[in-house]
């Protein structure tokens, strides 16, 4: 009877200690996974501050091309507006007339 509880009591101390063991890896196991998972929320971050970077990066500079066309846009309405002028002038001068065909009765 006594070997039985020595040997019980061998049991028990393993078990306490297999318990104990099983706890630590527990507790660890969760320690690592809140790192990663702090780790993986962080790199999110990261990453959505860089896409948020990029994207006024690219806004920044539609904005730019954006205005560069509609002032060149102006220039060539302004250049257009001042050869209909010259043609009207150059239509309505009379040596041009008088050289094209001499001068025309109106």
């Amino acid at each position: 009877k006594e070997i039985m509880k020595e040997i019980e009591a061998i049991f028990e101390r393993g078990n306490d200690k297999l318990l104990q063991n099983l706890e630590e890896i527990r507790k660890e196991q969760q320690g690592l996974a809140q790192e990663s998972a702090a780790e993986s929320a962080q790199s999110a971050v990261d990453s959505n501050n860089d896409k948020a970077a990029r994207l006024a990066q690219a806004e920044s500079s539609m904005a730019a091309v954006l205005k560069r066309v509609g002032k060149e846009t102006a220039q060539v309405e302004k250049a257009v507006e001042d050869l209909k002028s010259v043609q009207a002038k150059i239509e309505n001068d009379p040596l041009i007339k008088l050289k094209s065909g001499g001068i025309v009765k109106q």
